[in-house]
């Protein structure tokens, strides 16, 4: 019976010692990408931030009497297109859909002028710099006024 226990084992602790060694390997090298990929992360959420933080800035301006002018809305919104397409895939999920979001809003403040599309925005805006404060993981940020409480 022990001949038999021992041939069974044997391929057994073999094939296992196998897995984990794969499992072992497959780890490191998703946290040496990860690593990889945090600078560029960090770098993309910050900007991301300082340009809704500016849309944010801009539509405060609006509702407090200081119009910008279509052509200033228009920019923005190219420009937050033209950002869009450079750096989305390297935004989190839920601050891609935020981004976007105040995107296409900025796009319809500025087709509409209205004061309501205005304020929809600033809220935005304001989710928006909540979310990719979060998205790229708060607890990695230096411990600055920016994180939000």
């Amino acid at each position: 019976m022990s001949d038999w226990l021992s041939i069974v084992i044997g391929p057994i602790s073999f094939l296992l010692g196998i897995a984990v060694s794969e499992f072992r390997q497959w780890r490191q090298e998703r946290d040496k990408y990860k690593s990889m990929t945090f600078e560029k992360r960090l770098e993309v959420h910050q900007e991301a931030y300082r340009i809704s933080s500016e849309v944010g800035r801009l539509l405060f301006d609006a509702l407090t009497g200081e119009m910008p002018t279509e052509g200033d809305l228009r920019s923005k919104v190219m420009e937050m297109r033209e950002w869009w397409r450079s750096n989305c895939l390297l935004l989190d999920k839920v601050s891609r859909k935020a981004f976007l979001g105040l995107t296409n809003a900025v796009e319809t403040y500025a087709e509409s002028y209205d004061p309501e599309d205005a304020s929809k925005c600033l809220e935005l805006a304001k989710e928006a710099n909540k979310t990719i404060t979060e998205g790229i993981g708060e607890q990695y940020l230096p411990d600055t006024q920016c994180k939000n409480k």
